[in-house]
């Protein structure tokens, strides 16, 4: 029996390219004393683990997106325009027809998400719980959390 050099797949006498991996490949005999299965399955799992250490990376710094602080001044230039842009953007939609309502779509969620990242940042600012950013799902709260948010004092790390 032979194996793929690449990815150690058992293959037929005959096979010109690997079924698993679809590379032309040079094969080995099964009784060769130097290569065996577990030998090609080494180079896949340092693969694997450069992967996993990839997405680890990009999700830590998602992470430390998410728990940045952001001051008031910053909060407010930022976060106007954006409210700015949502209302009169989901009211007036700025690009008529079907491929415009699409496009429109996409900005204001986001957009939204933007939004959403900026309270979070605030929130953390001022050292309260994310969960608190719900209250501004809430009628008439939200009125009075979006007031908090813009002139209430963040907390000093020092």
């Amino acid at each position: 029996m032979k194996y793929c050099i690449h990815c150690g797949t058992e293959l037929s006498n005959e096979a010109k390219f690997c079924s698993f991996c679809g590379k032309l490949s040079k094969l080995h005999e099964e009784n060769s004393s130097k290569n065996t299965h577990s030998e090609f399955q080494q180079p896949q799992t340092e693969k694997h683990v450069d992967n996993v250490k990839k997405v680890v990376i990009k999700t830590t710094k998602l992470s430390k997106l998410f728990s940045a602080k952001i001051g008031r001044g910053d909060f407010a230039l930022r976060y106007f325009p954006t409210i700015f842009v949502v209302y009169f953007d989901s009211k007036y939609s700025f690009l008529p027809s079907i491929f415009g309502d699409i496009l429109s779509g996409i900005i204001l969620l986001a957009l939204i998400l933007y939004g959403i990242l900026l309270v979070i940042q605030r929130i953390n600012d001022l050292g309260w719980s994310r969960w608190s950013a719900l209250l501004g799902l809430v009628p008439i709260v939200n009125i009075i959390f979006a007031m908090r948010l813009y002139f209430k004092k963040g907390i000093d790390d020092k």
